[in-house]
């Protein structure tokens, strides 16, 4: 299983145009939030993480013709987790340059437990990303073969289904979004 630190490098090392990446749980426990989650509960103005070299990275690949891709699985009811990545977290990845999409699950809808999270790197480098029951990564595992193949079309499918993110966003506060 990779480090957080190798799969960083393998990222590095195998993304040179089209970067995939699916978020399924409701939601994560992550360091580099800074607290950050805890802040936006409590209803606080705005985050104090400094997400500049994030932004930067962002900015610099996409710039550069290095597509990064994210599609969100968002459960109805929408969790405090993932109305917290939109409101704090996808805007400012959109602005930089990451297409991001959204696809609603209903209620009782167990996608993100059959199918999990994973990346995929230049249509075939294939990373299964490993979470503790909190949400919290664990590490990341390299996906060959079949595996690897059902993952790029399960990629295909739900990202042909998902709405761009600013589009969705937008409809979630005229009333029009999928989400209770």
């Amino acid at each position: 299983m990779l480090t957080l630190a190798e799969l960083g490098a393998y990222i590095r090392e195998h993304h040179h145009r089209d970067l995939f990446r699916l978020e399924t749980l409701p939601a994560y426990s992550a360091a580099s939030d800074g607290g950050d989650y805890e802040r936006f509960l409590r209803g606080e103005p705005g985050p104090t993480v400094d997400k500049t070299a994030w932004i930067d990275t962002l900015r610099t690949a996409t710039a550069a013709g290095r597509a990064w891709r994210r599609l969100r699985l968002i459960h109805t009811p929408i969790t405090d987790y993932e109305r917290y990545a939109c409101t704090w977290g996808y805007p400012d990845n959109v602005a930089a340059g990451e297409d991001v999409r959204v696809l609603v699950v209903p209620t009782g809808d167990r996608t993100h437990e059959r199918v999990g999270d994973f990346f995929v790197l230049d249509d075939r480098h294939v990373i299964r990303s490993v979470y503790d029951a909190h949400g919290a990564l664990q590490g990341a595992q390299i996906q060959h073969g079949t595996e690897a193949d059902t993952l790029i079309g399960v990629r295909d499918l739900l990202w042909e289904r998902a709405q761009p993110f600013t589009q969705w966003w937008a409809g979630t506060h005229t009333g029009t979004a999928q989400v209770a």
